[in-house]
């Protein structure tokens, strides 16, 4: 055995002295791996060994040796160290070139011939391999020193698609390394398993921890991830396989073990007349059995489901009987009992102005969609509908309108109809075609006035259908024959006259043609006439009914020589035939005797007797209801005369009102209508949605009973989960108010309620110590405030002092500033005059009349004479004045700075004064060189240099300024 040590840095070990191996001869290799110096067990540690191979030396590969080419080529592959970086596995991307050119002549000397690729067809993605050591291209995770015909280390599955990664879970398994066919990763012990040993045995959950499922022996196995039972036994159900199944009740919980059984409600599961999909136990008093209680399916009420409920139909307890919601459209109450019937399903209490057995047809006055719940009420114009033809049409509205009325309210008149008012249809218009006037197009207008019904006639027609002449006017207006009527204006009604004789409409007591004398029954001189009297009227009555019987009779006999005189007496004749006829009829059909006719009598006379004992009584109540009656007729008679003068007066004003604005008084009551309608139906949608609110307050209110038992259950769970829960949050509480965990009291920080105190010295992290902190903080804080107070109280009242001395200061600036600005007003009036006179000098020089010599020393002389308001001495003592204003000022600095607030004015009114100072200055300098330059002119006597003086001061008339 040849024992060989590796260099923790090398992958590979040369043998030395070479020793030969026989071929086809097992060799065994032992590794032995040192020892790992540490105290931590580390589960992550490894070693993965790819293979071992055996490399034969290179030093005696290169033939013929001891020549200079092969020697070289010897020389150079040891120079560069190219076995150690073929037996370092060095990539062959890192090789240096020199090495990686003696890779295919040293495996050609070592075996002899080049290589075939040989590439698996399985693992390999081509047949092509590698020019430089054969390594085929292989498929993902697939590997072979040349042959890609196995898979990678932590893969499985060799195949066409390559190798799966293993996917050991680094928990659950004890390495990477899986099966090469099926995968299976080896699992560590504690009931680990699943290929990849990532999940807990069956009857466990929660890898790795692997806790046993809670199923109340009703299951097997649990979800590995959340520990939900699967495939739940004995018809259970649930998380925990702790409730019975939909359909089912019962308590199957380990302890209770109440065994799940089929709701009867009514019949059970399968019986062809089950009504609840689930049903439950409701808890009983002691030793009494617990009530199922069934989860009724909508429309079935009762504990077993054996009832319909409100507004269904049906016979739930029949075999395939059920309970089906009442048909009506929508238009019941859901809630109000009896709103149909519960055997036929009839609808019976139909909302929303709506009946029938669905309650799909619209109430009488009524349409609409009722299926739609549009019911509105019909709106039928008084004046246009047929009231004996019913009501409208119960779907379109339509009302059934009178003669020559339209419109589905029955509101207007057909076309060329008037008369809507009359209540009785419309009447045709029937205007004369030749008298209207034409429209546009040429025709005539045949639609005459709605309301009055006359037509729009054309000049010289007049009329209601203008086929009469023009008003006040009567005539044929076909022939041209139009006169003017001539009514007397006292004696007539009206000026218009009857349009066919020209015969005026008189007043009471005025007759004639035109109205101009007395009428018949009236006597005097017209037009103070007066009636006749009674007499007369009556005579006059009498007179003329026998008048008209005469004229009756000379009708009759002019008729007998066309009818004959026996035709004058048919009527008559036809009349006592018939008579005769009826009474022998009766005759012959009557079978009395003689003892029936006196039996007869008798009765009659008793009668008779009767009748006259009771008729003065009767009489005499007869006669005192007629004195009474009498009474009240004549009053009634008084109030009927008042009433009909009124209506007289109420007519004549309708009369006049619909002469002044027929139309717009139709369109107000049209507006009214219109907002009469639209009022009603705001009122019929607003019942609509009170009888919806009702209705969901009805079911509300039922849901509410229905369900009180169970939300008074859960709320009692509720409750005590809620108290669980605040009894577990009371040890926090208590650290957080108090300071410690302890529950309820704590030794040293006590707690709430009870324990007499809560918090302390110690208790640091507790509430009421942090307040009691914060007390003091805050307490110390108001200490220094009101210190800070009093010290700002101080330095308000230096402030207001300062405040006092900087008003005098700047009272005194304000002095100094009207100083300087008097002096420069008059510094400026100075200069002005100077200005004016360097003017005249100027234009006295540029004149074309040239002074004299002489007059030129008179103007000097004048001029040297001159002077101005101020002497250089008085500016310079303005000057000194305002130079002393300014040094009274005391401090004017330090005044500043402490009252910022005037520190801008101050500076500003300092600089006014110091400019006004300088000003003056300047201008008494000004003063003294011009008084100089006008002295030294007049002392040189020669003309020319008096001349360039002037020119010179003329020219520079701002020299100092």
């Amino acid at each position: 055995m040849k024992r060989l040590v590796a260099l923790r840095t090398c992958n590979f070990v040369n043998i030395k002295p070479l020793r030969c191996r026989g071929s086809g001869v097992s060799y065994e290799i032992r590794m032995q791996m040192g020892e790992k110096r540490t105290s931590l067990n580390d589960r992550t540690a490894s070693i993965l060994i790819d293979s071992i191979v055996l490399a034969p030396p290179t030093d005696e590969l290169f033939i013929s040796q001891g020549l200079s080419a092969a020697d070289r080529h010897r020389m150079e592959y040891d120079r560069y160290q190219c076995r150690s970086q073929h037996m370092s596995l060095t990539p062959q991307a890192d090789l240096s070139e020199v090495c990686s050119r003696y890779i295919c002549p040293v495996s050609a000397m070592l075996f002899n011939r080049s290589l075939e690729c040989d590439c698996d067809p399985t693992g390999s993605l081509s047949g092509i391999c590698s020019v430089k050591g054969g390594q085929c291209d292989c498929k993902p995770n697939i590997v072979g020193r040349r042959l890609c015909d196995r898979c990678a280390v932590g893969t499985y599955g060799f195949g066409p698609s390559g190798c799966t990664a293993c996917g050991c879970d680094s928990v659950g398994a004890l390495s990477n390394n899986c099966d090469r066919q099926s995968g299976q990763c080896l699992c560590r012990e504690r009931g680990i398993t699943g290929r990849q040993c990532n999940q807990c045995q069956p009857g466990f959950w929660s890898f790795p921890d692997c806790r046993v499922c809670q199923c109340n022996d009703h299951a097997s196995i649990c979800d590995q991830k959340t520990g939900a039972c699967i495939e739940c036994r004995d018809l259970t159900d649930g998380y925990y396989c702790d409730r019975c199944k939909d359909g089912y009740y019962g308590d199957p919980r380990l302890g209770i073990n109440l065994p799940c059984k089929p709701c009867p409600c009514p019949g059970g599961l399968d019986s062809g007349f089950q009504h609840a999909d689930t049903c439950y136990l409701r808890p009983s008093e002691e030793n009494e059995a617990p009530d199922v209680i069934c989860n009724c399916k909508a429309g079935y009420t009762g504990e077993r489901c054996a009832s319909c409920a409100v507004n269904h139909w049906g016979n739930p307890n029949e075999l395939g009987g059920t309970c089906e919601p009442c048909d009506c459209n929508g238009n019941i109450d859901v809630l109000v009992e009896g709103s149909c019937d519960p055997v036929s399903g009839d609808c019976i209490k139909c909302l929303h102005n709506t009946e029938g057995i669905q309650c799909e047809d619209c109430i009488e006055g009524y349409y609409g969609d009722a299926k739609i719940r549009s019911c509105q009420r019909c709106v039928c114009n008084d004046l246009g509908t047929n009231r004996t033809a019913g009501t409208c049409d119960r779907v379109t509205g339509q009302c059934p309108c009178l003669p020559n009325v339209v419109g589905q309210q029955c509101d207007t008149c057909a076309p060329q109809h008037f008369d809507l008012a009359s209540g009785k249809g419309c009447e045709p218009c029937e205007c004369d075609p030749a008298g209207v006037r034409l429209n546009a197009d040429g025709t005539p207008e045949l639609q005459c006035n709605e309301f009055d019904g006359r037509c729009m006639c054309k000049p010289g027609r007049g009329g209601r259908t203008c086929s009469d002449c023009e008003d006040y006017h009567w005539g044929d207006p076909t022939t041209g024959e139009c006169r003017r009527c001539e009514c007397n204006p006292i004696g007539s009604a009206t000026q218009q006259c009857d349009r066919n004789n020209g015969s005026c409409v008189c007043l009471p007591g005025s007759g004639g043609p035109l109205c101009n004398m007395c009428a018949r029954g009236y006597t005097g001189q017209w037009p103070h006439c007066e009636a006749c009297g009674e007499c007369f009227q009556n005579w006059d009555e009498i007179v003329q009914n026998l008048k008209n019987q005469a004229a009756t009779l000379i009708e009759t006999a002019n008729n007998i020589e066309d009818t004959g005189i026996v035709s004058v007496y048919d009527d008559a004749f036809e009349k006592m035939e018939a008579t005769l006829t009826d009474l022998k009829t009766q005759l012959e059909s009557a079978n009395i005797t003689r003892s029936d006719i006196n039996e007869l009598q008798a009765e009659i006379d008793n009668l008779r007797k009767n009748v006259r004992m009771s008729l003065g009584a009767r009489t005499t109540e007869i006669s005192s209801s007629v004195d009474k009656a009498d009474v009240e007729l004549k009053s009634l008679t008084a109030e009927v005369e008042k009433l009909s003068q009124k209506s007289e007066a109420l007519k004549e004003n309708a009369t006049l009102l619909r002469e002044a604005d027929v139309q717009g008084a139709y369109n107000i009551s049209r507006e009214s209508a219109e907002k009469s309608a639209a009022a009603k139906r705001r009122i019929d949608q607003a019942d609509t949605k009170i009888t919806n609110a009702e209705s969901e307050r009805q079911e509300a209110i039922s849901l509410l009973e229905n369900n009180q038992l169970d939300f008074e259950k859960q709320f009692k769970e509720n409750e005590m989960v809620l108290l669980t829960g605040f009894e577990s949050m009371l040890p926090a509480l208590n650290r957080d108010v108090c300071g410690a965990e302890s529950a309820p009291c704590d030794q040293l920080c006590g707690g709430p309620g009870a324990c007499g105190h809560c918090g302390g010295p110690s208790c640091l992290s507790g509430s009421v110590r942090k307040a009691e902190k914060a007390k003091l903080f805050a307490e110390e804080a108001d200490q220094k405030l009101n210190e800070k107070q009093k010290e700002a109280e101080e330095i308000l009242a230096r402030v207001r002092e300062i405040l006092q001395h900087t008003s005098v200061t700047k009272g005194k600036a304000m002095d100094g500033h009207d100083i300087a600005d008097a002096a420069a007003k008059q510094a400026n009036l100075t200069r002005t005059s100077l200005e004016e006179m360097v003017a005249q000098m100027n234009e006295f020089l540029n004149s074309d009349q040239r002074s004299s010599p002489e007059q030129i020393r008179a103007l000097a002389e004048e001029i040297m004479g001159a002077t101005i308001s101020l002497t250089p001495d008085q500016i310079q003592e303005l000057a000194n004045k305002i130079r002393e204003k300014l040094m009274n000022i005391n401090n004017i600095d330090i005044i500043l700075n402490e009252t910022r607030g005037n520190k801008t004015i101050a500076e500003a009114l300092q600089k006014s004064a110091e400019s006004a100072s300088m000003r003056a200055a300047e201008i008494s300098s000004c003063q003294t060189k011009i008084s100089v330059r006008f002295y030294c002119a007049f002392y040189k006597k020669e003309k020319k240099t008096i001349v360039l003086c002037m020119l010179f001061t003329s020219f520079n008339p701002f020299f100092c300024a």
